[in-house]
Parts: C-alpha cells; structure tokens; sequence
C-alpha cells in the first residue's frame, strides 16, 4: 500500500485495525522467546499499538516506527505518558524513558538509526502489505537485525477471495519463501481465530486462521 493510503487513514481516523487491548497470543507465548528484562523490542509499522506498552511494563525499551505522527502523538496521549519530540534526521523522533517512536519511512532505516535489536515484534506488519512489498520488508528486517535477534511474527490466514486486504492472507508457506535464506523458523501456534474482529466481518471474513511462528537469525 502507498504511503498516502495510510497517512490518509490517520488523518481521517479510520483505524478499526487497533485494538483496544494487549494481544492475548503475545502474553501467553512471549515466554518462548527467552527474552531477558532490559531487552530491546523493534515494532516496524507500530501505529498505537497498545502492545508497546505492554513491553515497557515488562521492563523492556521500545523503538517503533511508523509512518504516521498522528499515531505516534496518539500513542502517548491516550496512555498519558509524557514524551519529548525531536528531530532524528529524516524521522520524528517521540519519546521517554522506555518507548520511542519513529514517524517516517521503515524502509529508510538503518542499523545506526535503530542500533542493537533483541526482538522484533511483527503482529501486524507483514499482512498489512500486498505481496509485492513482501520481500523489501523482509530484506529490511534482515539488514536492522544480527545473529541474535528473534522474530516474534503473528500471521493472519484465510482464503484472501473472502475480502480484499489489508490485512491480508500470509500462510506459513510465504512466510517459509521470504525468510528461509536468513532465518531458522519454528511454528508455535496455528488455530481457527476465536472471535474475528466486526470491521473485518463487515468486509466479508468468514473464518480465518492465527499463526504464531518464532524466527532466527541462522
């Protein structure tokens, strides 16, 4: 999707993808991914998810980057958290003690830019993009990670002739395409989705599958 899609479902506020609370999957999973406390979690296309703020309650330090300043002003205005805004080169950068959101490009960040990423938390990321942004987003997250960062990638499955996405139908034999060659990859969880979100109903989803899959730096 071109960046003036999302901007524009910012600006008008049309965001039913967000949900109101932490992702009942990353609770009850995150165990397995052996993270320590002060541990640094990268949210690439972050929005407001309120599950950033769940890692900080943990004790972890946050950097999400998103296209939006809307939502990075959101985030923190709605959690009442306090923040400082600045310039960071091409980026917006808003923060505090623990989070940190980037509004600009994903696709224009660095390594230098992002520094040293333990895990990288996808739960909304790769469906969001039509398969022909897929693999640029892959290689990006290559490039920003090292031999010692985990993904922690939540996948939405169905038949994509029931609606048109986003989010979109990324089955674990795409996810096998476009990791294979630098990541080790383990399925931790696929099961029938317990309750589908109603705008998502309203654009003709029947049933649809979660898949959890771990992945590692090879």
């Amino acid at each position: 999707m071109e960046h003036q899609y999302w901007l524009q479902r910012w600006q008008t506020n049309n965001t039913k993808f967000n949900q109101k609370k932490v992702n009942p999957l990353l609770i009850k999973f995150f165990n397995e991914f052996d993270i320590k406390q002060s541990r640094k979690v990268f949210v690439p296309l972050c929005g407001k998810s309120i599950d950033m703020l769940w890692f900080a309650q943990q004790g972890h330090s946050v950097m999400g980057v998103e296209l939006s300043q809307i939502a990075c002003e959101t985030f923190f205005n709605e959690n009442n958290l306090p923040y400082v805004k600045q310039s960071l080169g091409s980026y917006v950068s808003y923060s505090n003690e623990n989070i940190t959101l980037l509004a600009g490009d994903f696709n224009q960040l660095t390594p230098e830019i992002v520094g040293k990423i333990d895990l990288i938390y996808d739960r909304a990321a790769l469906v969001a993009l039509p398969p022909t942004m897929r693999k640029n987003y892959v290689s990006k997250l290559t490039e920003l990670s090292d031999i010692n960062t985990k993904i922690f990638l939540i996948s939405f499955v169905y038949e994509q002739s029931q609606m048109q996405g986003p989010p979109f139908s990324v089955p674990l034999e795409t996810v096998q395409i476009l990791f294979e060659d630098s990541f080790n990859i383990e399925v931790l969880y696929r099961e029938k989705a317990e309750k589908l979100s109603q705008h998502l109903v309203e654009k003709g989803l029947k049933k649809a599958d979660e898949l959890i899959v771990k992945l590692e730096r090879n």
